[in-house]
């Protein structure tokens, strides 16, 4: 097997920002923009190219710290109260992925305000530690939220000037509002963040750094990310996909899996539910049956998934094996509505993971369900031509092997959050406490 992926790491991160931006109907767009605005300060800056690149990137993911945080909070209270919070739980979730390393320190201070910036840092050309990407993002950040999206974007150029003219030196690195007092001058700034033609700008801008070879553990590394992204996002599936992943790779090993193989699965267990990035936090905490409405939301976390993996040309087709887990061999699930032999052994092993984890785990308003009761409702479903029997079967025969490896990768999970929650309460313990952010 091939162990490499060509592709550019900023294709991933536009993937993940469409991910983000879906999460609340108030920020359709706006990583993009504020990537595409960022590049332009940095670009009228003169900044070497691999600094114009991480601060490019930093834009298109900037707010994903937010994502850790309770959904019904608005956006502008993160930027008063939690904005410092939130940027330090993105540098959190990011840093240890060494290829996104300078990428999470841009931003951990893009709400840093420019006079809190150490002095030695002001010096012109001076650069590390993140705070001059930080500076040139918080300006970009702060722009777009002044944008008035009903009215003509040109005739609020001077308005928006204005504004920032009047925190320059304060707020603002001086610099970089130099920088935008020459570029708004142009129309074609800002009509280029029109949503019919910013992705072009957006891409265009990416290929200016060369395709990269991906090895399968860097791959995998990065899909990490995005098992703490979706857990995180709710108190009652916290540590899901972990669990996921393991009972996957479990099923897998038993089923003679190579090395590479198994990384594959674990990498689709680890992306499976991306898609529930869209969901709003209180359907998938709602502890009693979901109504037609609520459910229709649900059942289009898959199609997201799907779409947002596609775009990626990942190899062996993960994006099916991952967005496959809740079609039904008669053509009863969803979304697609295929049938058993257009679903893969893969996609069929991510399926029984997912419907075994969410029996076995326990949540916060119910236990797991005993060895006995899993089985019955397993069984009840091969039943129902809704899971593979041969698959099902391993699965009963090697149960104490397969439920050990979910619930150490849960217990894993739990700790990893615990630590993470440790950390902003040690940096933010008065911001933390009164938002009860966190289980």
């Amino acid at each position: 097997m091939n162990r490499t992926v060509n592709c550019r790491l900023g294709d991933l991160l536009l993937s993940l920002s469409q991910a983000i931006d879906m999460m609340n109907s108030c920020l359709v767009g706006h990583h993009r923009r504020v990537a595409y605005m960022a590049y332009h300060l940095a670009d009228a800056l003169k900044l070497p190219p691999e600094e114009k690149q991480n601060i490019l990137l930093a834009g298109l993911i900037h707010d994903i710290g937010a994502l850790s945080l309770r959904e019904r909070l608005d956006m502008m209270q993160f930027e008063s109260d939690f904005a410092r919070m939130h940027c330090e739980a993105g540098y959190y979730l990011l840093h240890l992925f060494q290829p996104l390393r300078g990428v999470a320190e841009i931003i951990r201070y893009h709400h840093h305000w420019w006079k809190e910036v150490p002095a030695h840092r002001r010096v012109p050309g001076a650069k590390g530690d993140g705070f001059r990407g930080g500076q040139i993002l918080h300006l970009a950040d702060r722009i777009d939220a002044l944008i008035n999206r009903q009215e003509n974007i040109i005739s609020q150029e001077i308005e928006i000037a204005r504004h920032i003219s009047a925190e320059v030196g304060d707020r603002f690195m001086p610099a970089a509002v130099a920088a935008f007092n020459t570029i708004r001058q142009y129309e074609y700034f800002w009509l280029y963040m029109s949503p019919y033609y910013i992705q072009r700008k957006i891409r265009e801008y990416l290929e200016e750094s060369p395709v990269t070879e991906i090895g399968l553990e860097e791959l995998l590394a990065f899909s990490e990310i995005f098992v703490n992204l979706i857990d995180f996002k709710s108190r009652f599936t916290a540590t899901h996909t972990s669990g996921v992943s393991a009972t996957a790779v479990a099923l897998a090993r038993l089923l003679g899996f190579e090395e590479d193989r198994l990384m594959l699965i674990r990498i689709a267990g680890n992306l499976h539910d991306i898609g529930k990035l869209t969901v709003p936090t209180e359907i998938l905490e709602k502890p009693a049956p979901l109504d037609y409405k609520e459910f229709s939301m649900i059942r289009s976390h898959t199609f997201y998934t799907f779409n947002i993996l596609e775009t990626l040309n990942l190899p062996w087709d993960i994006h099916k094996w991952a967005s496959f887990h809740h079609e039904r061999f008669k053509g009863t699930g969803y979304p697609f509505h295929v049938k058993e032999d257009d679903i893969s052994l893969e996609a069929k092993i991510i399926t029984l993971a997912d419907v075994f984890t969410a029996i076995a785990e326990d949540r916060p308003y119910r236990s797991g369900m005993s060895r006995e009761e899993a089985d019955a409702v397993l069984e009840s479903m091969v039943a129902e031509k809704r899971l593979d029997a041969r698959l099902v079967e391993i699965l009963r025969e090697n149960y104490l092997y397969i439920d050990s490896a979910r619930r150490t990768a849960q217990h894993e999970a739990t700790r990893r959050y615990a630590t993470f929650q440790d950390h902003l309460h040690a940096a933010f313990p008065k911001e933390q406490a009164a938002a009860d952010l966190f289980f």
